[in-house]
């Protein structure tokens, strides 16, 4: 009855949905989902194989990468409006899909969240944290603890999508500092978009450094390499 009288509206369509999520059945079938990626780094591959030939040479330091989108239209689109111009309903029905297919595909999960912190002055500047908006939703809806203050980003960083790969590492050095104890635990860091890896990379050291014994990336999408 609920739903009859407040149908919502489907974020892409714009059509009544007639359901708890807003985004019709129609819409949420034709998303670009991600298929046939390597478990370990997330980016898509040619082969059958759990894990690609990059990280079979040269592994990255955390365990798993989870995306649950290809960075493509309209998918793209739906992350700068929920990041860039605060669409929180959008980022509402993206961190709800993303959790539900996490928590259905793996058995064995984190024993805490944790949202890609950002520097005080990016936070000031955009209003929020759309990794926090995300990992609240993956906290709730898998009974997981959520880390918060305990993992700062204290470095001002350049923005890194106007830098190389070398330089990339080079801008994240000492980003992040971990005051927490994580002696024996598995972390899972939750953030919208995954690129090089640079970012997350800084993260899993400062993590590992505190104890972590696994760290993982659970992520709206991850961008090709190309």
């Amino acid at each position: 009855l609920f739903f009859m009288l407040f149908p919502g509206r489907c974020i892409l369509c714009k059509a009544a949905t007639n359901r708890s999520l807003d985004l019709c059945a129609h819409c949420q079938r034709d998303l670009p989902y991600s298929s046939g990626t390597c478990w370990q780094c997330g980016l898509e591959q040619s082969t059958n194989s759990d894990t690609c030939s990059s990280c079979i040479v040269d592994p990255p330091i955390y365990s798993h990468c989870f995306s649950l989108f290809q960075y493509e239209q309209p998918i793209s689109g739906l992350i700068n409006q929920f990041k860039s111009h605060r669409r929180l309903v959008v980022g509402r029905v993206l961190s709800i899909l993303l959790a539900r297919s996490y928590i259905q595909s793996h058995s064995m999960q984190p024993d805490l969240w944790l949202a890609m912190p950002l520097h005080i002055s990016s936070l000031r500047n955009r209003g929020f944290n759309q990794a926090e908006e995300i990992a609240a939703v993956l906290a709730g809806l898998s009974q997981t603890p959520l880390l918060k203050s305990e993992v700062q980003r204290v470095k001002k960083t350049l923005p890194q999508k106007s830098l190389n790969l070398s330089d990339r590492k080079l801008n994240m050095a000492d980003a992040f500092q971990t005051q927490i104890n994580l002696e024996g635990l598995n972390i899972g860091i939750v953030d919208d978009v995954v690129t090089t890896g640079a970012t997350v990379t800084a993260l899993t050291e400062s993590l590992i450094d505190a104890g972590a014994a696994d760290v993982q990336i659970v992520c709206l999408a991850r961008t090709p390499t190309n």
